[in-house]
């Protein structure tokens, strides 16, 4: 079962890798603090380190001062504690980012111990990154370490900036997948919904993956059993065609042409077995 959650304790022990690279958390730990004395190591002893190896996989704004701690669990008395209170999801980014030096090191690299979380969560900017800069060199795929740099930075309000913009090429994952899915549908809604992102993804794709991708798919919903169904990929084709005309690929002409020769058969062998249930119908005394 899939769950929308902050995983808040990340490590080694409850993170799968699948063969695709695709990351899953297990065990989560709702249980655990939120926030963590920086200036008192039992809590994160005993909660975070029991395997005692020292690897601190905590964002450092996880750390407070003591008192700040002690205010805050005094303002909250006889009240149930909300152990998810002040978590966000760049805490867990954070957390990933530490796990992928250790697993790309082999276990060489650690990216922080305790002491290091809390100095790293003092230090300037400048401090920081010359850190980072020393971190990552002992990753030794190169590729990673600009995502890990990015995991990693000490200003963390606003990944999304920091990333690079996509490249629509990469588009044609998607196209795979729903593509794949339309397949298997069973389901009205699931069908145009299918429809409806390959049509938004047509608008970011290339006249090429378009008609090698998209529109064959489709030209197959065109004999759908579902009105609805043939109706929608009638429309997107209609769209596609209009923004496309002047840019369809010689060689994607013929999908078209063939297309358009198989709907005409198949409406020709309708059109045949209705007349031909009319006269049977007609040759027994009844109504069609």
């Amino acid at each position: 079962m899939d769950c929308i959650s902050i995983a808040q304790s990340i490590g080694p022990q409850n993170v799968l890798v699948s063969s695709s690279l695709w990351i899953q958390l297990t065990d989560f730990a709702p249980f655990k603090p939120a926030l963590l004395p920086f200036d008192n190591p039992s809590d994160f002893t005993f909660f975070f380190d029991t395997d005692r190896r020292r690897h601190c996989y905590l964002a450092p704004e996880r750390f407070r001062d003591s008192e700040e701690l002690e205010a805050r669990a005094s303002a909250v008395a006889g009240d149930f504690p909300n152990f998810y209170e002040c978590l966000t999801e760049a805490m867990d980014i954070f957390a990933m980012g530490c796990l992928l030096v250790e697993l790309l090191s082999d276990g060489r690299q650690i990216a922080f111990n305790l002491p290091q979380a809390i100095d790293y969560k003092n230090a300037d900017e400048h401090t920081a990154k010359f850190f980072l800069k020393r971190l990552l060199s002992a990753v030794p795929d190169t590729e990673f370490r600009p995502l890990i740099a990015i995991m990693l930075f000490v200003e963390r309000d606003n990944y999304m900036a920091l990333l690079r913009d996509e490249d629509a090429a990469n588009f044609v994952l998607f196209i795979n997948i729903i593509c794949a899915a339309l397949r298997s549908c069973c389901s009205l809604t699931a069908k145009m919904d299918a429809l409806s992102l390959l049509h938004q993804i047509s608008k970011i794709s290339t006249p090429v993956i378009i008609f090698e991708r998209i529109v064959p798919y489709l030209a197959h919903s065109i004999s759908d059993h579902f009105p609805l169904v043939r109706a929608e990929a009638i429309l997107i084709l209609c769209d596609i065609l209009s923004t496309c005309a002047n840019s369809i690929p010689p060689d994607e002409c013929r999908l078209l042409i063939a297309r358009w020769t198989q709907m005409m058969a198949e409406q020709k062998r309708r059109n045949k077995e209705a007349r031909e249930r009319r006269k049977a119908a007609a040759k027994c005394g009844g109504r069609y």
